[in-house]
């Protein structure tokens, strides 16, 4: 670019010194046209006769060629061609500007033209105005100039005897510059201006070098880039293709992208997968708890981390899978990136365990009912043969005491109350164990009735300890096993209560609702524990896990809340319809 632009300035350089010597020969030629017009206006001038200036013999045909001046000077006429050949003469002395006239009907030998001349005046006939040419002269450059000399009015007191008319071409009068001077200017000016575009030149090749060595390293780093991520994505892909987990990419519910895993996981290849709609991997029945990740995620909503769902392969087989969504961007708009795990033997494992659960906690409610109908029998044979019997032993050792027709000796009648003694001992003790193996009272008074009575042993027990009871429930709703359950449940919680020896006011509410029956107690204590007393190791403790394992072999449900100032609140729930 650099040499285009000097060349074109050379040029131009080259171009504008032609036209200042071009300029510099028409002003010469000007100066010449002009003395010369002067002169065939007047006619000639006449000036005295020398060596050098001798009376014209081609005007001897003129009147007055010669005239004579007071003084008796001889004057003679020069015409306008004679004129001008002296003056290019000085000029040529004093300037080297050379000028001549020259014409094909030349009657001089100084008038005759030259090639170059002779060439110039054949183009003047045919039309030509101007002839030009850059040649040397004497060894030195110069510039030629010829224009046309044509015949004028003024021309015809000497040339008409020529035959020359009005217009015609007479010759020529050519200029000779020496252009020496406009060529050192050239030559000047194209070093001048060659030093600066070489400097340009440099300047710029340093620039370029520095770019192309910045240019050079940023390609070297690219390359270097482009091959460390080209491994990395090779690593990558063999990682995403030997990865266990199944990963694929989700846009508008098209699958983008699927591994080896994936594919594997669903009995199609990556390829396959690629296009297909990612909702018709999911069963039908389960597409409406796939969440719109995507849309919560724009939403700034809470995006599930993980859901299990059920899928169909391409053989038709139904699988469980886990899945992990994530929002990322691909081309430029948001998809799903998701991690997906084959789960249908741990969902089987899961579903049979929990199968096995269910049947484990109905057979322990049936154990449960069971052991309660057994403890029930036992405890009643307890009350109605033992506990009867030893009370008539103690009736007929009582009546022997009586005043009567038999009065025992005396050394008999201390042992016999010492009998009478155990055996209301026994009989209490045959009671007390009746009441642990089975609360007959529930049977005889009803669940309200007997909780009502243990609320109030309660009470006489532990004077420090109130409670209240809100009993909303109907005994013809409840089961007969639950009402044993309710007051063996509620007996354990409320020994709890007593067993901390501290004032305390107990809330007990009996309430059915929504197909559950709920009791719910709470112990308004202000020191109570932020940890459950499900979880501890104590009495207590073990008491309540007791109290767990029963509600929950029975299908229900335990929860423990405590706020600090407002004690400790244990609600329990028990299915209406049983186990």
């Amino acid at each position: 670019m650099v040499i285009g632009l000097f060349i074109k300035d050379a040029l131009h350089i080259h171009e504008k010194a032609e036209e200042f010597a071009i300029a510099e020969a028409r002003a010469y030629f000007n100066k010449d046209q002009a003395t010369r017009l002067w002169a065939a206006s007047h006619g000639g001038v006449y000036v005295p006769v020398s060596t050098s200036t001798p009376p014209n013999p081609f005007l001897i045909h003129v009147p007055e060629r010669e005239i004579y001046s007071p003084s008796g000077r001889v004057l003679t006429l020069m015409n306008p061609a004679y004129m001008i050949r002296q003056i290019m003469e000085h000029y040529s002395t004093l300037h080297k500007v050379q000028g001549r006239i020259a014409s094909l009907k030349h009657f001089r030998e100084e008038t005759a033209p030259d090639n170059w001349e002779k060439s110039a005046l054949l183009l003047f006939e045919g039309g030509r105005e101007e002839a030009l040419e850059f040649t040397d002269m004497a060894g030195a450059p110069y510039l030629r100039l010829m224009r046309p000399l044509k015949t004028e009015a003024s021309c015809l007191k000497c040339h008409a005897i020529q035959g020359d008319q009005i217009g015609g071409i007479r010759g020529g009068i050519s200029v000779s510059v020496p252009i020496d001077g406009f060529l050192e200017h050239r030559r000047k000016e194209l070093t001048t201006h060659g030093l600066s575009f070489l400097v340009l030149w440099l300047l710029g090749f340093g620039i370029i070098a520095n770019a192309g060595g910045r240019l050079r390293r940023s390609v070297q780093a690219q390359d270097s880039a482009e091959s460390l991520l080209r491994a990395l994505q090779s690593n990558y892909r063999t990682l995403i293709d030997n990865s266990m987990t199944g990963i694929y990419i989700s846009q508008d519910n098209t699958i983008k992208f699927a591994n080896a895993r994936f594919a594997e996981i669903h009995e199609f290849s990556p390829d396959e997968m690629v296009g297909m709609d990612s909702m018709s991997l999911v069963l039908p029945e389960d597409r409406k708890v796939i969440p719109d990740v995507v849309g919560q995620s724009i939403r700034r909503a809470r995006v599930p981390d993980e859901y299990e769902v059920r899928c169909t392969t391409k053989s038709g087989k139904v699988i469980w899978v886990q899945r992990r969504n994530t929002v990322i961007e691909h081309n430029g708009r948001p998809a799903i990136l998701g991690n997906e795990i084959e789960v249908t033997a741990r969902k089987k494992a899961e579903i049979e365990l929990k199968a096995s659960e269910e049947l484990l906690k109905r057979l322990s409610g049936q154990l449960l009912q069971f052991q309660d109908a057994e403890r029930n029998a036992l405890a009643r044979e307890f009350n109605e043969n033992i506990a009867q019997c030893l009370s008539a032993v103690k009736l007929r050792t009582e009546a022997m005491l009586q005043p009567g027709e038999y009065d025992p000796p005396l050394a008999m009648i201390s042992p016999l109350k010492q009998i009478i003694d155990d055996l209301e001992t026994t009989v209490a003790a045959v009671r007390e164990m009746t009441k642990r193996l089975s609360p007959l009272m529930v049977d005889d008074l009803g669940i309200v009735s007997a909780v009502q009575w243990l609320c109030r042993s309660l009470s006489q027990i532990a004077p420090g300890i109130r409670i209240r009871t809100d009993l909303q429930a109907i005994e013809s709703d409840i089961p007969h096993w639950l009402k044993m359950d309710i007051f063996q449940v509620l007996e354990r919680i409320l020994s709890s209560v007593v067993a901390q020896s501290q004032p305390s006011r107990v809330k007990i509410t009996l309430k059915p609702g929504a197909g559950l029956l709920k009791l719910k107690i709470v112990d308004k204590d202000k020191g109570c524990s932020l940890q459950s007393p499900l979880e501890g190791s104590s009495e207590r403790g073990l008491n309540f896990v007791a109290v767990r394992s029963r509600v929950e072999a029975r299908g229900g449900s335990v929860s423990w809340a405590c706020r600090p100032g407002f004690g400790n609140t244990v609600t329990i729930a028990w299915p209406l319809k049983g186990v």
